[in-house]
């Protein structure tokens, strides 16, 4: 079981158990609102069945880490430019 750091961006495609949620979401898409690194999940297995299959949920949500997405340099670079933004925000 691994845990989450509060300011760690997590890649696409990372498999996660939420507090108070009983099956795992698959990370398909970041982005940052209001400071935080939100993500979209869906059901795993399953994918997207319709739009009420999406969750949207940020790190504090997070209870565990069961699989880590794909990391390449774009992920990387990706992942630092969001750090930057939310550096940005917090003033």
């Amino acid at each position: 079981m691994m845990r989450i750091k509060n300011n760690e961006v997590l890649p696409i495609g990372t498999l996660v158990l939420l507090n108070n949620v009983k099956k795992d979401l698959i990370i398909c898409s970041s982005v940052i609102k209001g400071g935080n690194i939100t993500y979209e999940g869906l059901p795993y297995p399953y994918g997207y069945i319709d739009d009420r299959a999406i969750k949207e949920f940020n790190n504090k949500d997070i209870k565990e880490i069961h699989f880590y997405g794909y990391s390449n340099i774009d992920f990387q670079s990706y992942a630092k430019q969001m750090k930057l933004a939310i550096k940005k925000e917090d003033g």
